[in-house]
């Protein structure tokens, strides 16, 4: 090693301006910067899902099939007759046992058809139709109906 001396930073450097220089002004191009647009308001809050304000009744289908058991006709003109002046949302399954695209599609039908078996009890028991509401989901077994505001 060698016994090196410091070196002076170079001095002939330009000075520093105080401010940044302007902008360049180019063809065609605005002046100034916008000023940034404004922050939209937050949407409003969705609407509350209807929460269940009665009862519920689970129904328990034959594997494979959308035929309405026997034994779930108390229940179901028991829950007609408790909904008062309460909507009645039925939700039907279809036992969808992959994600295979055609076993969905096979499995949302089977769910339809099972909650449209519970649906036309229900309107026999004296609900009227536009008091209904029918889901399907293809996986889950069954169907269930509840009451909702």
């Amino acid at each position: 090693m060698t016994n090196a001396e410091p070196v002076a930073p170079e001095t002939n450097l330009p000075p520093l301006p105080a401010t940044p220089p302007a902008s360049p002004r180019l063809p065609g191009a605005p002046a100034a910067v916008p000023a940034p647009a404004p922050v939209p308001k937050p949407p409003p809050p969705a609407p509350a899902a209807a929460k269940p304000s009665g009862p519920s009744v689970g129904v328990a289908f034959a594997r494979g099939s959308a035929l309405l058991p026997s034994d779930a006709d108390a229940a179901i003109k028991a829950l007609a007759d408790q909904r008062g002046d309460g909507r009645i949302i039925v939700v039907g399954y279809g036992e969808a046992s992959t994600n295979d695209p055609a076993a969905q599609q096979k499995a949302l039908q089977l769910a339809l058809s099972r909650a449209q078996s519970i649906a036309g009890a229900l309107a026999k028991a004296g609900v009227p139709a536009d008091h209904i509401q029918i889901d399907a989901q293809a996986s889950g077994s069954g169907a269930a109906a509840r009451v909702i505001n």
